[in-house]
């Protein structure tokens, strides 16, 4: 469990490192992240940023990059303290893409959504006026090579699906150095913000055989999902689009992506071989699990094991049996409370 050393030792750490770098001596910040291996993360990332700093105010390259290779663990809080570091230097906007800027044949409109790695707006295509979805890499200052590989896997792995339940990809390219995908525009709420109105067991029932249509699809195709959850259905009024192929499994491919010990997905709809870190074992059964736990969610308006991402929450996926929707949802009919059960076993093979 990561420990709060105190301020003043942390204090003492980033004062003698700046020291130390002003003097030219080559000091990293790993030096002092041994003293203490179970650091907390808000310190830790004080150390790193001070040697960044140091290093980018004595001249040498300082670049961001370099440094969450260095530091994987620290990646989302590093690339946070990063782009307030742009910000304050002025030279953010240059970097990151805006509403207004072109980015191929696409006219940026309006940002739909941000991650720490990516960005996606509402554009135009300024040679035939069509709307799109364009999915970006933040600035290359920040993309990795790692970055890239799962950018490119993405727009592989959509080219092999067509569907109309299922995101298509219309374009897929490269502009001053950005990749980007073009992908069909969908003006409409996730799955995510409208639960509420599929509580009904009718209603529930018939998305997400949709759903599952729709992913069968894909299984034909050799993919598998990974991250199937509410946030990443899109909604075109009534008719469902699964999104999000960021985490994709091709099934067929030799070695793969991810490796013993990778946990991928979302807890409250992870199955039980994802969360014990055995991703790359994952089958069709994983996605099968998660529209399981979306219909849970939409019958009883909770994911299976609770809606907190804590160690109890994760303990209680791999070992609990799931609970039966008629628990939460008094009246659910019993066919289709076995359904959700026999989505939701531990062991979907015996």
């Amino acid at each position: 469990m990561p420990t709060r050393t105190p301020d003043n030792a942390v204090r003492r750490w980033c004062e003698d490192l700046d020291r130390r770098l002003r003097a030219g001596e080559d000091c990293r910040a790993e030096e002092y992240l041994a003293r203490e291996p179970s650091l907390d993360p808000e310190d830790a990332v004080e150390l790193v940023y001070t040697e960044f700093v140091g290093r980018e105010e004595r001249g040498e390259p300082a670049d961001p990059a370099a440094f969450l290779a260095r530091f994987p663990a620290l990646r989302g809080a590093l690339e946070e303290q990063f782009l307030i570091h742009a910000v304050m230097r002025g030279d953010a906007a240059r970097r990151a893409p805006q509403t207004g800027q072109r980015v191929g044949p696409y006219q940026l409109e309006r940002e739909l959504g941000r991650g720490g790695r990516g960005a996606v707006f509402a554009a135009a295509d300024t040679r035939d006026g069509k709307r799109v979805a364009l999915k970006l890499l933040l600035s290359g200052e920040y993309s990795t090579p790692d970055d890239l590989a799962l950018f490119q896997h993405e727009a592989a792995v959509l080219g092999r699906l067509d569907h109309p339940n299922l995101i298509r990809i219309l374009d897929a390219g490269v502009a001053d150095g950005r990749p980007y995908l073009a992908l069909e525009f969908v003006d409409g709420p996730t799955l995510a913000a409208r639960t509420a109105e599929y509580r009904a067991p009718r209603a529930a029932a018939e998305l997400v055989e949709t759903l599952a249509r729709a992913v069968h699809h894909a299984h034909q195709r050799g993919i598998l999902h990974r991250d199937l959850k509410p946030s990443n259905v899109l909604l075109a009024g009534a008719v469902p689009k699964v999104s999000d192929f960021g985490l994709a499994r091709v099934l067929d491919a030799e070695g793969g992506r991810t490796r013993t010990g990778d946990i991928l997905g979302t807890l409250g709809y992870m199955a039980p071989e994802q969360a014990a870190g055995t991703a790359h074992r994952a089958g069709p059964p994983a996605d099968v699990y998660a529209l399981g736990a979306i219909l849970f969610e939409l019958l009883t308006g909770r994911t299976p094991f609770g809606p907190d991402a804590s160690a109890q929450t994760l303990y209680r996926l791999l070992h609990d049996p799931a609970p039966s929707v008629s628990r939460y949802a008094h009246g659910t009919p019993r066919d289709l409370d076995t359904v959700c059960l026999k989505c939701l076993e531990k062991h979907p093979d015996s």
